[in-house]
């Protein structure tokens, strides 16, 4: 679809929900690209409004023009979550650490740090000013800026004393950049943090518990249990840590098997935890508590296409046969 102008665009309606569009910012021109991933764009509709913006010739935006920038972040990726980063060009990580030179823009250079740290480059001296300028502009919030993990995960990587202070700060948000560096320290953290009475760490703890001292996953699990209160959030945790790296283990002996086989070999992980006697007992009831959840949700689901089914069925009954056609 060629570019238009944003007069004819603001008139324009989303043929998928009959919404009006009206571009984001004021730019001379626009184009319609399809929407991707689990976005609320994505979800409104199949295609969203996207600038139509300047590259040179390496493929660089202008840095003052966000829309462009935003862009460019987004073809390169700044998270593992969307899979292996492709390598960067000579130009392209040029550009990025000239958007770290000083003086540190904060609010506008966290994109440019994750991109850097999720392919190791961000330098000691630029994380000593990303760090300065942190503890500086959000002093008693450091969990507030965007860019929190990837300045700990370089102060880590770099083996740099300030991280454990850092790490100490944001508690249970530095719990899986803690996980990505296994050590004794790291271990100690984190098993800090849960017994404090957090649990959103209790996935990482378990994670380098097995990593440092324990590859079976049931005696790491069976570890940590006896060390974690009796509390029912706190075991249920260690359980879906303990579900999530079995069901992990499984695929990885079973790469054929699909998304659905695999949800399956979970659901039956709780049945089969509940009645092993190697765990301790406050594990055993919260693995028998989420087996009965999964029972329920399993019968809720096979009634729902049950009832589908007989649906179908009596339309299909119901349905007019045409003159002269058979019984």
């Amino acid at each position: 679809m060629p570019p238009s102008t944003v007069p004819a665009l603001s008139r324009a309606r989303c043929t998928c929900t009959g919404a009006a569009i009206t571009p984001r910012s004021p730019p001379v021109s626009a184009k319609v690209r399809p929407a991707t991933g689990s976005s609320a764009a994505a979800r409104r509709g199949a295609f969203q409004l996207d600038r139509v913006t300047e590259r040179d010739a390496d493929g660089l935006p202008d840095p003052q023009d966000e829309a462009g920038v935003r862009q460019f972040l987004d073809r390169i990726g700044t998270s593992r979550h969307h899979g292996s980063p492709a390598p960067l060009t000579g130009p392209e990580e040029r550009w990025l650490h000239d958007r770290l030179a000083s003086p540190v823009e904060l609010p506008r250079v966290a994109g440019f740090a994750a991109a850097l740290e999720l392919r190791k480059a961000l330098t000691p001296d630029e994380t000593s000013r990303l760090l300065a300028a942190w503890q500086e502009e959000y002093a008693g919030r450091l969990s507030a800026w965007p860019g929190r993990r990837p300045v700990l995960n370089a102060l880590l990587r770099q083996e740099r004393e300030e991280a454990w202070d850092v790490a100490a700060a944001l508690g249970p948000d530095a719990a899986d950049t803690l996980a990505e560096h296994p050590s004794e320290r790291a271990l100690a953290a984190l098993r800090a943090t849960v017994l404090a009475g957090d649990d959103r760490a209790v996935p990482a703890w378990f994670r380098t518990h097995r990593t440092l001292h324990e590859p079976d996953p049931l005696g790491a699990a069976r570890a940590l249990s006896e060390e974690l209160p009796a509390r029912p959030a706190a075991q249920a945790a260690l359980l879906a840590a303990l579900r999530t790296a079995v069901t992990g283990d499984w695929r990885t002996a079973h790469p054929e098997a699909d998304r659905g086989a695999a949800q399956a070999f979970s659901a039956l992980t709780a049945v089969r935890f509940a009645m092993d006697d190697r765990l301790p007992h406050p594990l055993r009831v919260a693995a028998a508590r989420a087996a009965y959840d999964q029972v329920g949700h399993v019968r809720e689901k096979t009634g729902a296409e049950r009832r589908g089914s007989s649906a179908t069925s009596r339309a299909r009954c119901h349905q007019p046969r045409l003159r002269g056609s058979r019984a």
